[in-house]
Protein backbone atom coordinates (compact mmCIF):
# COMPACT_ATOMS: atom_id res chain seq x y z
CA UNK A 1 0.00 0.00 0.00
CA UNK A 2 1.63 3.71 -1.16
CA UNK A 3 0.97 6.20 1.65
CA UNK A 4 1.96 9.51 2.79
CA UNK A 5 1.69 8.54 6.49
CA UNK A 6 5.20 6.67 7.29
CA UNK A 7 3.99 6.03 10.65
CA UNK A 8 1.68 3.61 9.44
CA UNK A 9 3.20 1.64 6.41
CA UNK A 10 4.92 -0.76 8.49
CA UNK A 11 5.14 -4.29 6.82
CA UNK A 12 5.34 -5.73 10.37
CA UNK A 13 2.05 -6.36 12.79
CA UNK A 14 1.39 -4.67 15.91
CA UNK A 15 0.25 -7.92 18.50
CA UNK A 16 -0.90 -4.96 21.04
CA UNK A 17 -2.94 -3.79 18.06
CA UNK A 18 -4.35 -6.58 17.01
CA UNK A 19 -5.28 -7.45 21.09
CA UNK A 20 -6.63 -4.24 21.13
CA UNK A 21 -9.15 -5.18 18.66
CA UNK A 22 -10.30 -8.57 18.90
CA UNK A 23 -9.99 -8.08 23.10
CA UNK A 24 -12.28 -5.48 22.93
CA UNK A 25 -14.64 -6.74 20.00
CA UNK A 26 -13.50 -3.76 17.58
CA UNK A 27 -12.38 -3.97 13.79
CA UNK A 28 -9.79 -2.84 11.92
CA UNK A 29 -10.53 -0.46 9.16
CA UNK A 30 -8.35 0.66 6.18
CA UNK A 31 -8.20 4.42 4.77
CA UNK A 32 -6.42 5.51 1.96
CA UNK A 33 -4.26 8.99 1.51
CA UNK A 34 -7.02 11.10 0.39
CA UNK A 35 -9.41 9.94 3.86
CA UNK A 36 -6.59 10.48 5.88
CA UNK A 37 -5.79 14.29 4.65
CA UNK A 38 -9.48 15.03 4.80
CA UNK A 39 -9.47 13.94 8.15
CA UNK A 40 -6.01 16.12 9.02
CA UNK A 41 -7.56 18.93 7.89
CA UNK A 42 -10.34 18.57 10.08
CA UNK A 43 -8.22 18.27 12.88
CA UNK A 44 -6.01 21.13 11.67
CA UNK A 45 -9.73 23.21 11.68
CA UNK A 46 -9.57 22.43 15.55
CA UNK A 47 -6.18 23.86 16.57
CA UNK A 48 -4.38 20.27 16.32
CA UNK A 49 -1.39 19.84 13.85
CA UNK A 50 -0.93 15.77 13.70
CA UNK A 51 1.42 13.77 11.72
CA UNK A 52 -0.99 12.56 9.16
CA UNK A 53 -0.61 8.72 10.09
CA UNK A 54 -2.33 10.11 13.48
CA UNK A 55 -5.47 11.48 11.83
CA UNK A 56 -5.95 7.57 10.68
CA UNK A 57 -8.43 7.11 13.50
CA UNK A 58 -10.70 9.68 13.26
CA UNK A 59 -10.42 9.04 9.28
CA UNK A 60 -11.74 5.51 9.97
CA UNK A 61 -14.46 6.75 12.16
CA UNK A 62 -15.69 9.32 8.97
CA UNK A 63 -15.44 6.30 6.63
CA UNK A 64 -17.71 4.22 8.19
CA UNK A 65 -21.16 4.27 6.67
CA UNK A 66 -24.14 6.86 7.40
CA UNK A 67 -26.39 3.97 8.58
CA UNK A 68 -24.03 2.60 10.98
CA UNK A 69 -24.38 3.57 14.93
CA UNK A 70 -21.63 3.24 17.55
CA UNK A 71 -22.44 3.37 21.22
CA UNK A 72 -20.19 4.62 23.54
CA UNK A 73 -17.64 6.99 23.55
CA UNK A 74 -14.88 7.36 20.66
CA UNK A 75 -11.75 7.84 21.54
CA UNK A 76 -9.17 8.35 18.47
CA UNK A 77 -5.48 8.47 19.67
CA UNK A 78 -3.29 11.12 18.00
CA UNK A 79 0.06 11.28 19.63
CA UNK A 80 2.28 12.75 17.38
CA UNK A 81 2.48 16.24 16.21
CA UNK A 82 2.76 17.64 12.50
CA UNK A 83 6.77 18.28 12.82
CA UNK A 84 7.35 14.80 11.97
CA UNK A 85 5.69 15.13 8.83
CA UNK A 86 7.97 14.09 5.51
CA UNK A 87 7.21 16.87 4.21
CA UNK A 88 7.52 19.56 6.76
CA UNK A 89 10.26 22.52 5.85
CA UNK A 90 10.34 21.42 2.28
CA UNK A 91 8.73 24.59 1.20
CA UNK A 92 10.49 28.11 2.63
CA UNK A 93 8.51 31.45 2.92
CA UNK A 94 10.51 34.68 2.57
CA UNK A 95 10.75 36.90 5.80
CA UNK A 96 7.47 39.25 5.93
CA UNK A 97 6.83 42.48 7.96
CA UNK A 98 4.98 41.00 11.08
CA UNK A 99 2.44 43.81 10.63
CA UNK A 100 -1.09 42.32 10.86
CA UNK A 101 -1.92 43.97 7.16
CA UNK A 102 1.53 41.96 5.62
CA UNK A 103 0.32 38.64 7.70
CA UNK A 104 -3.24 38.68 6.36
CA UNK A 105 -2.45 39.66 2.70
CA UNK A 106 0.67 36.75 3.04
CA UNK A 107 -1.98 34.27 4.30
CA UNK A 108 -5.00 35.12 1.95
CA UNK A 109 -2.80 34.70 -0.67
CA UNK A 110 -1.79 30.95 0.47
CA UNK A 111 -5.48 30.27 0.69
CA UNK A 112 -5.43 30.03 4.61
CA UNK A 113 -8.14 31.82 5.98
CA UNK A 114 -9.95 32.19 9.35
Amino acid sequence: MDTEAYGIACPVNSYRGVRAITGNEGRALTVDDAAMHRAHAELAGQGLWVELSFAAGLAGLRTLPDGETIEGPVVCVTTSSGFKDARVGDRHLAPVDPSWENVRTRLRAEDIRS
